[in-house]
């Protein structure tokens, strides 16, 4: 289910925020789907993780998923991420040592979530 955005978000987050709205609509304001979209695209675009600056090489499949392939060198460490919709899917660690890496044999994401096991908080805005 896409939800509509107005036409002041109209360029951006044009990929990201239909989908994190239809994942976090039901337990989050559109205000802080927003910002946490805002966030992860700053992150995407630095492109930097614990110093190493990543460069986009292309996509793989990990567990079924496309994922997206991030490489970069660091004290003589080259390291890879496997992204698929902000989750590292695939991590990989190059050096003289060897190699050491760690991959996702399969995920779930739930349609629903029983009513049961969750509780809105009182002091959540709608």
């Amino acid at each position: 289910m896409k939800k509509a955005t107005n036409s002041k978000d109209k360029g951006k987050n044009s990929k990201l925020l239909p989908i994190m709205q239809e994942h976090l609509s039901k337990s989050m304001n559109l205000a802080r789907i927003k910002l946490m979209t805002l966030l992860l695209e700053a992150l995407v675009k630095a492109q930097t993780v614990n110093g190493c600056k990543l460069t986009q090489s292309g996509t793989a499949t990990v567990a079924g998923k496309q994922c997206y392939v991030f490489k970069g060198k660091k004290s003589g460490t080259t390291i890879e991420y496997y992204i698929w919709e902000g989750v590292v899917m695939k991590h990989v660690e190059k050096d003289s040592d060897g190699t050491s890496s760690t991959t996702a044999q399969s995920i779930e994401l739930p349609t629903s979530i029983d009513a049961s096991k969750f509780t809105v908080p009182k002091t959540a805005v709608k």
